[in-house]
């Protein structure tokens, strides 16, 4: 039986490193990752424009998208109020200054992968994060 998070315990996928480069570039961010949350951590499967494995839930922009349960856009992170003045951390690169996330769950009910995208700065367009993100969603 095929589980869920079958795609994290594989071998790094050139195909998924497309995808989510594309999303980057789609979204004019500077990181965009492919991952996946269980209680204490973020699991990245793939990243553009960073090098990481984990991050501590905490810090990142999906738990609060899973908190909220909906699509989740920041337009900057600094004025957010959730975040540090900084930006979201990303391990290994400046933080970033805008999020964009999608919410995904597999049928146990346990977090899926998911694609999110985060431009560095504020400036990047609001619009084309959105239509983005939202088109190139991870769905179980």
């Amino acid at each position: 039986m095929r589980s869920d998070m079958d795609v994290f315990e594989r071998n790094p996928d050139p195909a998924l490193d497309e995808i989510v480069e594309l999303a980057a570039v789609l979204c004019n961010a500077d990181y965009a990752y492919l991952g996946s949350l269980d209680q204490n951590r973020l699991w990245f499967k793939s990243v553009f424009g960073f090098r990481a494995l984990e991050q501590p839930r905490w810090s990142t922009g999906c738990q609060r998208m899973l908190e909220l349960g909906q699509p989740l856009l920041i337009a900057d992170t600094a004025r957010d109020g959730q975040f540090p003045p900084t930006g979201i951390p990303v391990p290994g690169a400046g933080p970033c200054r805008s999020y964009a996330g999608t919410p995904s769950s597999a049928p146990t009910g346990r977090s899926s992968p998911r694609l999110q995208s985060s431009p560095s700065s504020p400036t990047a367009s609001t619009r084309n994060i959105s239509l983005s993100s939202k088109s190139l969603a991870v769905r179980p």
